[in-house]
């Protein structure tokens, strides 16, 4: 019974992934890979840009201590 609700769910599934018959390549493309980052990668990208500063400035001062 669960393998039949599978096949089911996995037909749907097949059905809703595949694009339209007589759908433009350009707008698929569009749809998929937009050219403008996301607030949350926005986000992300400043976190990740704020910890790599404080790493530089932390391995700085590193450097600093063991040249004197």
């Amino acid at each position: 019974m669960n393998r039949s609700v599978d096949l089911v769910r996995a037909r749907q599934r097949r059905k809703e992934a595949r694009p339209p018959a007589k759908a433009d390549p350009s707008e698929m493309l569009q749809a998929v890979a937009a050219s403008d980052p996301t607030p949350e990668r926005l986000a992300f990208s400043r976190q990740v840009q704020q910890k790599v500063a404080a790493a530089l400035d932390e391995l700085a001062f590193i450097e600093e201590i063991l040249t004197r």
